[in-house]
């Protein structure tokens, strides 16, 4: 493997925020998830809009829709008028309940292979990344999620109860309230795959940072255990709740960023305060998955990727080999598939299931290897040498020659 720069593409990275969206949507022309609101004050959430779905007479965002009946994913059955409580050929109002939740680019320019995640970047471009206001610099907003951390990231550390006992003293610091800790999703949405120690982005305007950073996600497999992050190189591990080494990184809801973070899918909550007990995070829609016309497919509709509905195509000691696997993949018609990004593959993961895949999933097959390939470069040891894989919750660096994981292919770069 060589390494280079792909500049046409890192150019695009640097630059790509300009021309990307305002807000982070992807678009599937044929599924998009609202919430139909009656004139009396009835409603059904997560309502898909597709051919035959609704009869409309104005299908626009916020406008209104005469509606014959509406497919209740959740149940996956036609609601007549009678089931909205309102008349037939009611007025409704349309709102979208959710912005479906874009996958950022993970921050590599790098690239080890063609069609890796360094020669391709695919993800929402980044935005101007961190604002620090005059007014107040002890606060940072990440522009890309919306969310405000803490400008000093070390301001408590101890035990991951001792941590969330902690939160609600920090009410009023720096004239905010509602400060907790970050979910899993959260604080790995700050980790910049191409950088190492710190694994943040350039310029950041973070001070006294250090190694390993308590999640609020407890882990569902062993409550005694909790999510913890390292900043130097993003891993993201299991450790012992009365492990006191690790520190605590307030943040809070703030804005509505370009890619805001999805909820983690945790439901347990482990102890007040915790992932499981507030839920933080955009919603995922329902159903969670599609499966279209050729039934070896699936789509996520929480994302917007394409999966092959066997839960990976086979195995590959060398990582290079997974990423042409991938690109030489023909699947339904497809011949665009190419080996996830680490985001991309963790995107699937649900932190309240044990098997961390969502309930109600359709994907067949066990996992075909100890790990599942990723397309990004571990920079902290040797790039050319090492890489990511996902196994379970946990994601760490593997030896690109040996390590041996399961390759999972990936459509759709939204």
């Amino acid at each position: 493997m060589t390494k280079r720069l792909a500049w046409v593409a890192g150019l695009a990275l640097l630059a790509g925020w300009a021309s990307a969206q305002e807000v982070c949507h992807w678009l599937n022309v044929s599924q998009r998830y609202y919430r139909v609101v009656g004139t009396d004050g009835s409603q059904i959430d997560s309502i898909l809009l597709a051919s035959g779905a609704f009869v409309v007479s104005n299908a626009a965002l916020g406008g209104e829709i005469v509606a014959e009946a509406a497919l209740d994913m959740a149940r996956s059955n036609w609601i007549s008028q009678e089931h909205l409580r309102v008349n037939a050929l009611g007025t409704f109002q349309m709102v979208e309940a959710t912005d479906p939740a874009c996958i950022p680019r993970t921050g590599q320019v790098w690239t080890y292979h063609e069609g890796d995640d360094g020669d391709l970047h695919p993800g929402h471009p980044w935005p101007p990344r961190f604002t620090v206001s005059d007014a107040n610099t002890n606060v940072v907003v990440d522009n890309l999620t919306g969310l405000m951390w803490s400008r000093f990231a070390t301001p408590i550390y101890g035990s991951w109860d001792n941590c969330l006992d902690l939160m609600p003293v920090l009410d009023g610091m720096y004239g905010y309230n509602g400060w907790r800790m970050p979910t899993v999703r959260e604080m790995e949405s700050l980790i910049d795959l191409g950088a190492y120690n710190p694994a943040l982005p350039a310029l950041h305007p973070f001070v006294n940072l250090t190694g390993l950073y308590w999640t609020s996600t407890g882990n569902i497999n062993n409550t005694n255990q909790a999510w913890a992050i390292g900043l130097v190189d993003g891993g993201i591990h299991s450790r012992a709740r009365t492990n006191d080494l690790p520190y605590c990184w307030p943040v809070r809801s703030h804005a509505v960023g370009k890619a805001p973070v999805p909820k983690t899918g945790m439901k347990t909550s482990l102890k007040a305060g915790d992932d499981g007990d507030l839920q933080p995070g955009q919603p995922w829609p329902i159903p969670r998955f599609t499966i279209p016309s050729d039934t070896n497919l699936v789509f996520d509709n929480l994302v917007g990727r394409m999966w092959t509905r066997a839960a990976g195509i086979g195995t590959a000691i060398h990582w290079g080999d997974a990423v042409q696997q991938c690109n030489d993949f023909d699947l339904g018609g497809h011949a665009d598939w190419r080996l996830p990004t680490r985001r991309e593959g963790w995107s699937l993961i649900d932190y309240g299931r044990p098997s961390f895949l969502p309930e109600g999933h359709p994907f067949t097959g066990a996992p075909p290897g100890p790990i599942y390939w990723t397309s990004s470069s571990y920079q902290g040891v040797d790039p050319e040498d090492w890489g990511w894989g996902i196994s379970g919750g946990a994601v760490g660096p593997a030896p690109k020659a040996t390590a041996g994981g399961a390759v999972w292919p990936v459509r759709g770069a939204w």
